[in-house]
């Protein structure tokens, strides 16, 4: 009898039903679970697809991602009291939180917010403010003249997007940029032009940073 080569075909599952045996796997051993660990004890699945589900969870905030040596090891987040006593005030809350978590670490801004759930602008500031209030979501900004996105309260943007909030640039129910301080400057500028006619732009910077209630 001739001896047969056999491949194992490695088992693609329902990504939902994958992120369950992930969490699963990784709750078991908080020590941190690293790739050919995986792969000796679920010799069966695609570590392809689950290095993908993976990252996905540590996007999340289901799961967080710490490097040991050269290894790279996935360890379970535990909820916070805050999201484990999740109480929505209505369905526009919760669809709101619902779109933020799926934002992961990049954020949202508010009008792509608005837009993904059909709700009025105010609708979704007033729904904002009530998860802001609960800890549950937290404004990013990635820079002046930039959107302000937001995100989980438990999960760290990535640091590409964070910076300082913009300033009086930023309107803070929108987060877009305030065309009234542009006015503002203009206006002050023009006036220091009039009274002074030989200047720089260094001298003016430092008269606008000097006259209350501009920046």
């Amino acid at each position: 009898m001739t001896s047969s080569s056999f491949v194992v075909k490695k088992e693609k599952l329902d990504p939902s039903e994958l992120d369950k045996i992930l969490l699963d796997f990784c709750k078991a051993h908080p020590e941190g679970v690293s790739g050919p660990l995986l792969k000796s004890s679920h010799p069966d699945l695609d570590l392809k697809q689950c290095t993908i589900r993976l990252q996905k969870l540590v996007s999340e905030g289901k799961l967080a991602i710490f490097k040991k040596g050269a290894t790279n090891l996935f360890k379970y987040k535990e909820l916070s009291a805050a999201q484990k006593n999740v109480k929505f005030e209505n369905e526009i809350e919760k669809a709101i939180y619902d779109v933020i978590a799926d934002s992961g670490k990049i954020g949202i801004w508010i009008k792509d917010l608005r837009e993904s759930i059909g709700v009025a602008q105010q609708q979704c500031i007033t729904a904002l403010k009530s998860l802001k209030a609960k800890e549950l979501v937290k404004e990013v900004f990635p820079g002046t003249g930039h959107k302000r996105m937001w995100m989980l309260y438990d999960i760290e943007p990535d640091q590409q997007y964070i910076a300082d909030k913009g300033g009086p640039w930023v309107n803070e129910s929108t987060g877009e940029f305030e065309p009234k301080v542009g006015e503002q400057l203009m206006k002050k500028t023009l006036e220091f032009l009039k009274k002074n006619s030989s200047t720089n732009h260094l001298i003016i910077l430092d008269y606008l940073l000097k006259e209350k209630g501009i920046i």
